[in-house]
C-alpha cells in the first residue's frame, strides 16, 4: 500500500521492510511478557523469530514467479522485529492500557439489542459503497463506433506478423469446462452461440458466417496470397471491418460479458510485437486489444477501472516461444477474466471487484495484486463485524444459544446479500467460495477478539510487577 508500483532499492524499501515486522516484535513481546519471561529472553526470541520467519519467506519467494530473494530483506525484517520489541518496552504499557479501556468501553455499551440496530446500518453502508465500486468494472464506457481489426490497430502503427486460423467472438462468458474443450480443439455443448465467426480459408473479403458483423477486408492493399490454409499477416497489410461493430459493442455492454476465441501463431516468436486483434478507432479510443510483445501475450479491455491504467493489461509470459499455433480463449463473466491456452487454464485469475476499485483510490494497482485486493476488501467489510459480535458476546448476561444464533445470523445473511449485490451489478455468476469466505471472516473476527479474554488481568499483573 505504501510502496511504488515496482520494488526498487533505497531508503524507502529499507523502511518498509523494517516496518513490516514491527507488529510481529511488538505482539510477540506482549504475549511473552504475559508469561513473565525476562526482557533478555524476549529480545532474543524476537530477534530469532523475525530472522527465521523472514528467511523462510525469502526461501519461498525463490519459487514464486515475479519475486526475488535477498539477504538484505532478512536483515531489515529482523531489525523490524527487534524494533517492535523495543517499542513495546517503551510504549507497551500505555498502548495496551488504552486498547483495554477502549475494549471495555465497547463491551459496556454493546448489547445484542444495540447490535441489532448497529450492524444492519454497518452492512448497509458497505453494501452501498460496494455497489458503487463494482460499477467501475462494468463495460459501460466502450465506444460503439470502433472498428474490428486483425493484425493491427486503427492507426496502423502496430502491425503484427503471424497467421490466424479462426476468430470467434461472443457476448457471453464461457463455462470453464466448455472453454477447456474449446481451447483443446474440441467441441462442447456448453459453449454459447457465437455472435461472430470468421473463416479465413476463403478469399477476401472475409465475411462473418453469422452475418452479424461487417466483412473484413485488406488494408491498405491486398497482399500476395500465401500458400497456406491460414490467414497470413505480413505486417504490411491487415484486415479491417468495413464499418463499425456497434451491434457487438452494444450486446457486450448489455450483458457485461464477452468471450474471444482465436487460433494464431507468431511469425516472429520471442522478439515479435504487434496487435493481433483490436477493437478501436485510435489509440485513445480502444475497447479491446490482444497483442504480442516478444514472447508475451498481452490482453487489455476498457472499463472505468482500467481506462486510466495501461498497467492493468494482463501479461502472460512465454506464450509465443515458437511458431506453433496457439489455441486461445478469453472469457469475462462481468468481474473475472479467465484465460485458456491449448487446453490449460491460466492459474492466475484476473479479478475486477470493489477491492480493486478501492485500491485504485489509494495507489497504482497491478494485475498481479487483483486477487489480493478482493481478499483485503472482504476482510475490511466482514472481520470488524465479527469483532463487534465478539465484544458483545463477552457480556455474561447473554446465553450461549443467543450468541451462536446471532453469530450465524450476522455472518450468513450479510455475506449472502453482499454476494447478491455484486452479482446484480457485475452480472457475474454467484460465487459460493466468496460467500463462504465472507462468512468465515465474520467468525474469525468473533474468535479473534475473544481469544484473549484475560487481557485486562494480564495488564494489571504487568503493572504490578
Amino acid at each position: 500500500m505504501l510502496g511504488p508500483a515496482t520494488k526498487i532499492g533505497g531508503p524507502l524499501d529499507i523502511f518498509l521492510n523494517v516496518l513490516l515486522f514491527v507488529p510481529l516484535g511488538f505482539g510477540l513481546a506482549e504475549k511473552l511478557r504475559e508469561r513473565k519471561m525476562s526482557r533478555m529472553a524476549i529480545f532474543w526470541m524476537a530477534l530469532a523469530t523475525g530472522a527465521i520467519l523472514s528467511y523462510a519467506i525469502e526461501i519461498t519467494q525463490i519459487y514464486v514467479p515475479m519475486r526475488d530473494s535477498g539477504w538484505e530483506d532478512v536483515f531489515t525484517n529482523t531489525t523490524g522485529s527487534v524494533v517492535g520489541f523495543f517499542l513495546f518496552e517503551l510504549l507497551g504499557a500505555p498502548v495496551i492500557r488504552l486498547l483495554s479501556q477502549c475494549e471495555a468501553a465497547l463491551r459496556s455499551c454493546l448489547t445484542l439489542r444495540r447490535i441489532a440496530v448497529l450492524l444492519p446500518l454497518y452492512f448497509l453502508s458497505w453494501f452501498v459503497i460496494s455497489a458503487a465500486l463494482q460499477t467501475q468494472t462494468r463495460l459501460s464506457n466502450w465506444y460503439t463506433d470502433c472498428l474490428l481489426l486483425l493484425g493491427n490497430e486503427a492507426t496502423g502503427q502496430n502491425p503484427w506478423k503471424g497467421q490466424v486460423e479462426q476468430l470467434q467472438i461472443a457476448d457471453r462468458a464461457i463455462p470453464e469446462s466448455g472453454a477447456l474443450h474449446l481451447s483443446s480443439g474440441l467441441t462442447s455443448p456448453e459453449v454459447p452461440s457465437w455472435r461472430a465467426q470468421y473463416d479465413f480459408k476463403a478469399s477476401s473479403p472475409f465475411n462473418d458466417s453469422n452475418g452479424f458483423l461487417p466483412a473484413l477486408s485488406w488494408t491498405p492493399s491486398v497482399p500476395v496470397p500465401a500458400s497456406t490454409d491460414a490467414l497470413a499477416l505480413n505486417g504490411k497489410s491487415w484486415l479491417t471491418s468495413s464499418s463499425s461493430v456497434a451491434a457487438l459493442v452494444g450486446d457486450i455492454q448489455t450483458s457485461n460479458q464477452f468471450a474471444l476465441h482465436i487460433i494464431c501463431s507468431a511469425a516472429v516468436p520471442h522478439i515479435g510485437t504487434g496487435q493481433i486483434i483490436s477493437i478501436s478507432r485510435s489509440p485513445s479510443f480502444t475497447d479491446l486489444t490482444l497483442k504480442q510483445e516478444e514472447a508475451n501475450l498481452v490482453f487489455w479491455f476498457r472499463s472505468p477501472l482500467s481506462v486510466k491504467h495501461a498497467t492493468l493489461a494482463w501479461y502472460v509470459p512465454n506464450v509465443f516461444t515458437d511458431s506453433r499455433p496457439r489455441n486461445i480463449v478469453y472469457s469475462y463473466d462481468g468481474a473475472n477474466l479467465s484465460l485458456y491456452i491449448d487446453g490449460k487454464k491460466s492459474t492466475r485469475l484476473y479479478h475486477l471487484g470493489p477491492g480493486a476499485a478501492l485500491a485504485r483510490l489509494l495507489r497504482r494497482i497491478r494485475p498481479s495484486e487483483l486477487e489480493g485486493y478482493s481478499d483485503i476488501y472482504c476482510l475490511l467489510v466482514f472481520f470488524p463485524a465479527g469483532i463487534i459480535l465478539g465484544i458483545a458476546a463477552e457480556r455474561r448476561t447473554q446465553s450461549n444459544a443467543t450468541v451462536i444464533l446471532s453469530l450465524a445470523l450476522y455472518s450468513v445473511v450479510p455475506a449472502f446479500l453482499f454476494e447478491l449485490i455484486l452479482v446484480r451489478v457485475s452480472r457475474r455468476p454467484f460465487s459460493l467460495s466468496n460467500f463462504l469466505f465472507s462468512v468465515l471472516l465474520v467468525i474469525a473476527g468473533f474468535l479473534w477478539i475473544r481469544s484473549d479474554e484475560e487481557l485486562p488481568a494480564a495488564v494489571r499483573v504487568r503493572q504490578d510487577t
